[in-house]
């Protein structure tokens, strides 16, 4: 345990700011962003109604089955976000790309659909959304973990969360949207300056 408690007035709410810069910078981003726009009206289409939900599970059943014609998993629905809620948006793009394949498959069966068919840079760019809100999510749990967040754990949290989209920006494809690599990036200055105060804090790390 730090010899120090985390009481720096400016730190104290870092737990807040971890839950709330993916919305504020990232998902206000892609909020208006046509790839994720695609995937949420494909998902409402599939979602509409009973017969488009059992199309969907006639669809994934084929592609889930061993040799000897046994389901080899159980078979979900996708799932809708709340854009206003990133943690739901990491959940449905996680799913989302669980059934890539699927998906693709289906909405090239359904004319009605195929305006909104994802391009394999499209499917790149939801992965790279997932990976990073995956780091958020991992970063919200380490935090939320303990009932007081101190200043070395909440430096290690901040330092591992700049490091990895450190590295996502340096990997950025150049077929990126502009608007998830202005979320990234919108992000990156944003931990850079709460790094900065952490740095500046007269507490030791």
């Amino acid at each position: 345990m730090d010899p120090f408690p985390f009481k720096d007035p400016a730190l104290l709410s870092a737990f807040e700011k971890v839950r709330y810069l993916p919305h504020k910078f990232f998902l206000s981003n892609i909020k208006q962003s046509i790839i994720f726009s695609k995937l949420r009206k494909i998902i409402r289409a599939i979602r509409a109604s009973p017969q488009c939900r059992q199309q969907w599970f006639d669809e994934i059943s084929m592609s889930r089955r061993d040799a000897a014609g046994f389901l080899t998993e159980i078979l979900k629905m996708l799932i809708l976000d709340v854009w206003t809620c990133w943690s739901s948006t990491h959940q449905m793009c996680s799913k989302s790309l669980d059934y890539c394949k699927e998906i693709d498959s289906y909405v090239a069966k359904q004319k009605d659909l195929r305006q909104y068919e994802l391009s394999s840079e499209e499917w790149d760019a939801i992965i790279l959304v997932t990976d990073w809100l995956r780091a958020f999510r991992d970063a919200t749990t380490e935090m939320s973990a303990t009932k007081h967040s101190t200043l070395s754990s909440t430096h290690t949290i901040f330092k591992g969360l700049q490091d990895h989209l450190a590295k996502q920006l340096a990997m950025l494809p150049d077929t990126a949207p502009k608007e998830v690599c202005d979320g990234l990036l919108d992000l990156h200055r944003k931990l850079s300056n709460y790094f900065y105060k952490i740095d500046q804090s007269p507490y030791p790390v």
